[in-house]
């Protein structure tokens, strides 16, 4: 009896093979692309836990909050931080050097927003009605994603999670 050696794989071994190796990978690439989200998101909350304190300084240290009232921006509101592309929440509201003077002191050098991708709502947005409260909004990517405690999730918009923290009495809403 003579037994006949092979070299080599079969091709049924290759695929096999060939079809783990890309089931991997393709695996990892989603991980990725998650991890790279949270991220970006976990960058974008600490950029606003930076500026909640940064303007709980200012009320400290002026008895009163930045007002943006009767600045004759778009309803008042205001971006706050630092856009690389110079674009904040839709292009609509701009940053107002009142409101960055009164808590650079307290965030040096601000870290820039990371840009939504296609999202034109990328930013940091600002109101205060009057000296003892203020209201910031602000987008996460992806849909019901964790503002953080205290912090209201107001909507999903566009496949990502608008956010808005209201430091406002009881009886008071932005």
């Amino acid at each position: 009896m003579t037994y006949r050696l092979h070299k080599g794989f079969t091709l049924i071994e290759l695929l096999v093979v060939m079809s783990i190796i890309f089931l991997l990978a393709s695996v990892t690439l989603v991980l990725a692309d998650q991890a790279r989200l949270n991220a970006r998101n976990a960058q974008r909350s600490s950029i606003v836990q930076s500026y909640k304190v940064a303007l709980e300084l200012a009320y400290d240290a002026n008895g009163m909050f930045p007002r943006t009232t009767g600045l004759g921006y778009a309803g008042d509101q205001v971006c706050l931080g630092v856009y690389p592309t110079g674009t904040c929440w839709y292009g609509g509201f701009t940053p107002q050097t009142a409101v960055q003077a009164a808590v650079s002191p307290y965030v040096p050098s601000p870290s820039p927003m990371p840009e939504l991708g296609v999202t034109p709502r990328n930013g940091l947005v600002y109101y205060s009605p009057t000296n003892d409260d203020y209201c910031l909004a602000w987008i996460l990517e992806g849909t019901n994603k964790d503002c953080a405690p205290g912090q209201a999730i107001s909507g999903n918009s566009g496949g990502d999670t608008y956010c808005q923290f209201e430091r406002v009495p009881a009886d008071h809403s932005c």
